[in-house]
């Protein structure tokens, strides 16, 4: 026992010299990204941002942080990684988000956000924080998200399904992005239960408009039952490590191995293929950053989709809401938060009772008018 105490210590002091180290001089840290998988095709749709010291120290980055929080320091460790991010930022690869983790203790920290605040646009960022660690005084946390979210970044709430508290975040913060936790995707392929609770989390949040990333993917089987319910977005060492920006996909061929059978399933119909002319409708972003739409003269809060949502699925969430807005549209946007097109209920109904669709004509991005409107009506 005395030697397993001696070797903790010996790594709390080394983590602790890694912290000063890196404030004294931020030129020592550097950061990896993990990809983001899309797990309809196999593509990156993001990447995480991943703190790192240089390898000879031995101090890996959860000992790293965790010795910033003893020493009062995180957020001057912090505002060095989002220095770095800042500098990718203008660089991630078309269509694909760039992820970034932030403790919501350091939100309250002028200097975290400072180098995002800086920036009037702030698309493709994810702001990523852990449910499980709010402080009690949650209000200048929740300010600053605010603001960035105002810039045009999107919301993750990660380690969902570790607890209660993470349905209370997801309920108050209405996140774009909700990341499972690992334990509930470690269990998949062997615990039906696990099955149970994912694909549960999976409904709850699509009724939320957040898309589901299922985080630490390092079996087959497990990708096997994310891709069967749909789950959206996947993260682990299957599909890529934390390695130089940007890294490449390992498993495309292995996603598409397990989407090709589905594909020509009449039930899994997907409303990205059901986009008409995307440029025949405007949104727009109220001052919350919702998205809305323009129905009979008036703007409404659209419901989200993600393309690649079963119509099935798509049509039991449009009816669940309120008898007024039943029949309205819903706005199809990709990963990054960007709209692709708007589908109407009338059309997912016709395709899911397998009736011919009208012709669609060619789908163009939507294109927003200015960083801080979206399109407008005609």
């Amino acid at each position: 026992m005395a030697v397993s105490g001696d070797v903790g210590g010996l790594q709390e002091l080394a983590a602790e010299a890694a912290v000063r180290l890196v404030v004294d001089e931020p030129g020592l840290l550097e950061v990896v990204a993990q990809p983001i998988v899309d797990l309809t095709d196999g593509r990156p749709a993001g990447f995480e941002l991943l703190a790192r010291v240089p390898a000879e120290w031995q101090v890996p980055p959860d000992r790293l942080f965790g010795a910033a929080r003893r020493l009062g320091l995180s957020s001057q460790v912090q505002a060095a990684v989002n220095g770095l991010a800042i500098d990718l930022l203008a660089r991630v690869p078309d269509g694909c988000f760039l992820t970034v983790n932030l403790d919501p203790t350091d939100l309250a920290e002028a200097d975290v956000v400072a180098p995002f605040l800086d920036l009037d646009v702030l698309t493709p960022l994810v702001v990523e924080v852990t449910e499980s660690v709010w402080p009690e005084q949650s209000g200048p946390a929740e300010d600053a998200l605010d603001a960035l979210r105002r810039r045009g970044a999107l919301l993750a709430v990660d380690d969902v399904g570790a607890g209660f508290a993470g349905l209370t975040q997801i309920s108050r913060l209405r996140p774009e992005m909700v990341k499972l936790d690992q334990a509930l995707v470690a269990d998949l392929g062997t615990d039906p239960a696990a099955e149970l609770v994912v694909d549960a989390l999976g409904r709850l949040c699509g009724q939320l408009d957040a898309w589901v990333v299922a985080e630490g993917i390092e079996r087959a089987d497990q990708l096997a039952v994310l891709v069967r319910l749909g789950v959206p977005l996947g993260q682990g060492f299957l599909l890529g490590r934390g390695e130089q920006p940007w890294p490449a996909v390992h498993a495309t061929e292995h996603v598409l191995a397990l989407t090709s059978p589905h594909e020509e399933a009449h039930d899994d119909v997907v409303v990205g293929s059901l986009l008409l002319d995307a440029g025949a409708a405007g949104w727009e972003r109220d001052a919350t950053g919702a998205f809305r739409l323009p129905v009979d003269g008036r703007w409404h809060r659209a419901m989200t989709m993600s393309p690649g949502t079963r119509v099935t699925d798509a049509l039991l969430r449009a009816v669940a809401r309120a008898p007024e807005d039943r029949w309205f549209p819903v706005l199809v946007t990709d990963p990054t938060g960007t709209p692709l097109g708007q589908v109407s209920v009338e059309t997912m109904v016709t395709a899911a009772l397998g009736a011919p669709l009208p012709r669609a004509a060619p789908v163009e991005t939507f294109q927003p008018s200015d960083p801080g409107s979206g399109g407008t009506a005609d």
